[in-house]
C-alpha cells in the first residue's frame, strides 16, 4: 500500500513538473491574463493575433524539444505583445491629456465669464450706490411728495439692470460708443434726480435704458464671434498636438483647418490606388481623431506628382482619395462627415523638376475642417446667420509656433 502511494505521488509530481512551461512562456501567459489585456486586444487586434500566433509556434517547438526555436518564437510573442501594450498605454495617456485639455478649456471659458461678470458687477455696484445716496436726500419728504422721486429711482434701477446685461454681453468692447453713451445718459439722469428734477431724471433714465439695450444687442455678434474664435483656436491647438503623435503623418494648420499629410498611404504600383497594409494604423488614429473632434468635417484630397497627363492625374488622385475615404468609413468615421476629391497636380508643395519634389507632391491630405454652426450668444440667444469663424493664416502660424 505504501509503495502504491509513493508511486502515485511521484507520478503526480512528474505530471506537475511536465505541465509547467519555461519562465519566458509563463511570462507571456501572465501578461495575457492581466485586466489590461482586454484593452490591448480591443485596440490592436492584429498585434494581439500576431503575438498569439508566435506563442502557438513556441508551444509546438517546446513539445518537439527545440529550445532555440521555442525561445525565438516566445521572444517574438513577448515583443509584439509588449509593443501593443505600450501603444495602448500611450493611447491612454493621450486620452487623459485630451480630457485635461478639455477641462482647461472649460476653465478658461469660466474665467473669461467670471471676469466679464466682475466688470458688470462693478458697473452695477457703483451706480446702485450713487442712486442710494441720492435717494437719502428725499427721505424726509412727506409720503405724498415721494411719488415722483420714487418713479425716477425705479427708472434708474431699470437702467442699471440694462447696463449690467450690456456689460455681460461685452458691450464695453464690441459696442463701446453705445455703451459709453448709455453710461453718460445714466449720469445725466442721476444728476437730474440729485438736483431735484425727478421728472427729467425719468426721461433721461429711459433714454439710458434704451441705449444700454441697443449696446447689448450690438455687442452680441462680436462677443459671440470672439468666444467662438477662442474655442476654435483651442480645438485646433489640441487637434494639432494630438495629430503630432501619429507616426507617418505630417500635420500642419492652415486657414482651412488642420491638414494631415500621408505620403506612404498608397501602394507604389502602376495605379497607386490600393492601400498599403502598414498605412492602416495611421488611418485608425485619424479615425479616432474624427471621433474625438465631432465639430470637424474630414476632407480627403489626392495629389499627384505630374507624372501623367493633367486628365490622368486628376482621375488617378480622385480614385486615391476615394480609397482613403472608404478606409476611414470602414474604421467608423460617419459618411456624412467624409468627402474625397482629386486635385491632380494642381496644388504642389514642392518643385516638380526634382525627384524629391515630385515625391513630396505625391501625397494624400486629410483635412479637418471646422463645421459651420450657429453661434450661441449668452444674452441674446441664437444669432441668425452667424457662423463659426474661420482661423486666419496669421493665427495658424501662431498656433504652429
Amino acid at each position: 500500500m505504501r509503495r502504491l502511494l509513493a508511486v502515485m505521488l511521484a507520478s503526480s509530481l512528474a505530471a506537475c513538473g511536465a505541465s509547467r512551461l519555461p519562465d519566458d512562456m509563463e511570462t507571456y501567459k501572465m501578461l495575457r491574463k492581466r485586466d489590461y489585456a482586454v484593452s490591448v486586444e480591443r485596440r490592436y487586434p492584429h498585434l494581439a493575433a500576431a503575438a498569439q500566433q508566435h506563442f502557438r509556434a513556441a508551444l509546438e517547438a517546446d513539445r518537439e524539444g527545440d529550445d532555440d526555436l521555442r525561445r525565438h518564437y516566445t521572444w517574438m510573442a513577448l515583443t509584439i505583445w509588449r509593443t501593443a501594450q505600450t501603444l495602448s498605454e500611450r493611447q491612454d495617456a493621450m486620452d487623459s491629456r485630451l480630457a485635461v485639455d478639455g477641462r482647461l478649456a472649460l476653465t478658461d471659458e469660466a474665467f473669461e465669464e467670471a471676469k466679464r461678470r466682475r466688470e458688470a458687477a462693478k458697473v452695477v455696484l457703483e451706480r446702485e450706490a450713487r442712486v442710494r445716496e441720492i435717494a437719502w436726500q428725499y427721505a424726509d419728504l412727506p409720503p405724498q411728495a415721494l411719488a415722483r422721486p420714487q418713479a425716477a429711482e425705479e427708472a434708474l434701477e431699470e437702467t442699471i439692470e440694462a447696463l449690467r446685461l450690456a456689460a455681460i454681453a461685452g458691450a464695453s468692447q464690441h459696442a463701446k460708443q453705445q455703451f459709453e453713451a448709455a453710461q453718460r445718459a445714466f449720469d445725466v439722469a442721476a444728476r437730474s434726480l440729485e438736483g431735484g428734477r425727478p421728472e427729467e431724471s425719468v426721461v433721461r433714465a429711459r433714454e439710458a435704458t434704451n441705449l444700454a439695450r441697443q449696446a447689448a444687442v450690438a455687442a452680441c455678434p462680436g462677443d459671440a464671434h470672439d468666444r467662438a474664435r477662442r474655442a476654435l483656436r483651442r480645438q485646433l491647438a489640441v487637434l494639432l498636438s494630438s495629430a503630432q503623435a501619429i507616426a507617418e503623418v505630417a500635420p500642419r494648420i492652415t486657414d482651412r483647418g488642420v491638414v494631415l499629410t500621408l505620403r506612404r498611404a498608397l501602394a507604389d504600383d502602376e495605379e497607386g490606388t490600393s492601400l498599403r497594409p502598414d498605412a492602416r494604423p495611421a488611418l485608425a488614429k485619424i479615425a479616432e481623431l474624427a471621433e474625438w473632434f465631432p465639430g470637424f468635417r474630414v476632407e480627403v484630397e489626392g495629389h499627384a506628382s505630374a507624372s501623367g497627363s493633367p486628365t490622368d492625374d486628376l482621375i488617378k488622385t480622385r480614385f486615391q482619395a476615394q480609397t482613403v475615404v472608404e478606409a476611414l468609413r470602414s474604421l467608423g468615421v460617419p459618411p456624412d462627415r467624409l468627402s474625397g476629391v482629386g486635385k491632380g497636380a494642381n496644388e504642389p508643395v514642392a518643385d516638380f523638376q526634382t525627384a524629391s519634389g515630385r515625391a513630396q507632391n505625391r501625397r494624400i491630405d486629410v483635412v479637418f475642417v471646422p463645421v459651420q454652426v450657429p453661434i450661441e450668444a449668452a444674452t441674446c440667444g441664437a444669432l441668425p446667420g452667424a457662423t463659426r469663424p474661420q482661423i486666419t493664416d496669421t493665427e495658424a502660424n501662431q498656433l504652429e509656433l
